[in-house]
């Protein structure tokens, strides 16, 4: 949307010439209209004076560029009727003239005078308007010459003209209508701008505005709006110089601002704060000395500047800096039109309608393009964070999922580690076997089993025979080895998925199997005692030589009976096992049960 409110104040901006073309060229009675300028001794102060002989015609309008010394022109018009008709001889750009003194003569005698100029007060002026103006006084018939003396020591455009009272009053209704409208759209502009910065807090967003604000200044007072508009009278000319200076200073900052010249172009952000400073000085100057004193190093100056932009366009064009190529078409239009104007005012150009518009074109060109730019940089800035975002979010996928399979692995190591030091918390290090803290569930577990299956759940208690003897003569490492194949024999002889055993502590053992009957329990309890002694492990201190043990067998057939009970009439019988003699069984019958 904004792109063709761009597009429209472009074109009206390039049709404004057009306008003027209608606001200066009005018709009028003049016999002669052509501008005549005295080439002779230009300081004489009356009329009379002058050589008629040294007036020599000249353009519609001309510039004589920079120069302190007053000038003298002569235009004249001739009436037909004796019907009185009210005329003005304009000077456009008077505001721009210390002074301006018009004489108007009519048969070779002096009948009116006027002056003019920016000394004159506004309630001495004749008429109020922007330039010089004096009202023709009508004598009837015949031929009347007026002869225009001018002092300023500002390079002006000079535009003499001779209109009607309609002619006067539409052209500058429509002007002041033309200008209001431009104007009005450059401060909207410079406000949409203004709430952007408020909203994103970018400095560039303020340079802007007040780049805008200075131009919007430089253009009410380079064309007498706000002496038309506002009733403001005075000398415009150093509020229009300053306004130069101050585009001059938010143009390089906002340049710097959105080139990021300090970061890419650092040669030229030096050249840039060292224009600034001059231009800061240059706003001080023309505040202390005058805006006469200090006039003669603007435009010069103001070249420079524009140059310099030029290059360090081309320059981030090259080092393909975001958005460079607007920048450049904006600034190529503002020195192409400064350039023109300045050989306008310099009097080395021909004054044309273009000519005469073309740094107020290029000032409201330039400043359209630039917000273009801050738009085009909202959007890119935009697209960049949206890119920034989604880029983000793929690294934090990737993250994540480098994250989970790390933290799968190391789950998966830690759960191993765990299952490691729960092994180690339950199995017995020497054996292999379980160990005591393991065996009470592992009890009440397969006590559950065996009453669902109808079957005895058989608890028996092994114990080496005389093993602390064994260890005193053959050596506790000896010992250990003794326990290890111990476990390898029961083990081995308890295969069976229900079958657990543990190594409660010391020598003893403890095994949990299911068993049909009594005799069962007791028939495996004694082939296991066969298999220890068969096993053939030397003991010298032992029964016949070897390795053998005592076993007590107490067999549970009620889902009531407790662990506790349980161990202790299995190691009652293994004391009576032991107490029999050693390497034998002892089987519990519910007849020895005394409780």
């Amino acid at each position: 949307m904004y792109k063709y409110f761009y597009i429209f104040l472009l074109v009206l901006t390039a049709a404004l010439p057009a306008f003027a073309d209608v606001i200066t060229d009005g018709s009028n009675d003049s016999d002669d209209s052509t501008v005549y300028l005295y080439t002779g001794d230009s300081s004489v102060k009356d009329p009379k004076a002058l050589d008629s002989s040294k007036f020599t015609p000249m353009p519609d309008r001309f510039s004589l560029g920079y120069t302190r010394e007053p000038h003298w022109f002569r235009i004249s018009v001739t009436s037909e009727s004796d019907k009185p008709i009210l005329r003005y001889i304009l000077l456009e750009d008077g505001f721009m003239f210390d002074r301006v003194d018009f004489f108007q003569f009519s048969s070779g005698k002096l009948i009116k005078t006027t002056r003019d100029g920016v000394y004159v007060p506004a309630d001495k002026k004749e008429v109020f308007y922007h330039g010089a103006v004096s009202v023709l006084k009508n004598e009837g018939k015949g031929r009347t010459d007026i002869y225009v003396r001018t002092e300023t020591k500002t390079p002006c455009v000079i535009n003499l003209q001779i209109r009607t009272d309609s002619e006067f009053q539409h052209n500058e209704k429509l002007r002041l209508f033309l200008l209001s409208l431009l104007t009005g759209a450059m401060l909207a502009i410079a406000f949409y701008n203004l709430f952007i910065y408020l909203s994103l807090r970018s400095r560039e967003y303020v340079y802007y505005f007040i780049y805008v604000i200075s131009a919007v200044i430089f253009m009410q007072a380079q064309t007498g709006f706000v002496i038309d508009m506002y009733g403001f009278y005075g000398d415009m000319r150093t509020n229009l110089f300053i306004s130069v200076y101050m585009m001059s200073v938010f143009l390089l900052l906002f340049t710097q601002q959105v080139l990021e010249t300090k970061k890419h172009l650092p040669v030229f952000h030096k050249i840039f704060n060292a224009i600034i400073f001059i231009d800061v000085s240059g706003i001080a100057a023309a505040l202390v000395f005058g805006m006469k004193e200090t006039l003669f190093l603007q435009t010069p100056f103001v070249q420079i500047t524009s140059v310099a932009m030029a290059v360090l366009s081309i320059a981030a064009i090259m080092k393909r800096i975001h958005s460079a190529w607007y920048y450049f078409i904006a600034v190529g239009i503002s020195i192409v039109t400064i350039f023109i104007s300045s050989m306008l005012l310099l009097g080395r150009t021909e004054y044309t309608l273009f000519t005469r518009n073309a740094y107020f074109f290029g000032c409201v060109a330039e400043a359209i393009l630039l917000s273009w730019l801050l738009s085009y940089r909202i959007n890119s800035l935009r697209s960049q964070t949206i890119r920034a975002q989604q880029e983000l979010i793929d690294m934090k996928d990737k993250t994540n999922r480098v994250l989970e399979s790390l933290v799968s692995e190391r789950t998966k190591e830690l759960e191993k580690k765990n299952e490691e030091l729960e092994n180690l918390a339950v199995i017995d290090e020497l054996t292999g076997l379980y160990n005591r803290r393991v065996l009470l569930a592992t009890y009440e577990k397969k006590l559950k089993n065996c009453i669902e299956e109808k079957k005895l759940l058989v608890f028996m208690i092994l114990d080496v025979d005389f093993f602390k003897k064994y260890n005193d003569f053959y050596g506790h490492h000896m010992g250990d080895e003794v326990l290890r194949k111990v476990a390898q024999v029961l083990t081995h002889s308890f295969r069976r998925t229900n079958d657990s055993v543990f190594r409660i502590g010391g020598e003893e053992f403890v095994v949990l199997f299911m068993a049909d009957s009594e005799d069962e329990a007791g028939q495996t309890a004694e082939k296991l005692r066969e298999n220890i002694e068969k096993a053939g492990i030397e003991h010298v201190h032992g029964i016949n030589g070897r390795i053998t043990c005592s076993v007590g067998v107490f067999c549970v057939s009620s889902e009531d009976t407790q662990f506790s009970y349980v161990y202790r009439i299995a190691d009652e019988q293994l004391y009576i096992a032991k107490n029999s003699g050693r390497n034998r069984i002892s089987l519990f019958k519910p007849s020895q049960d005394s409780l």
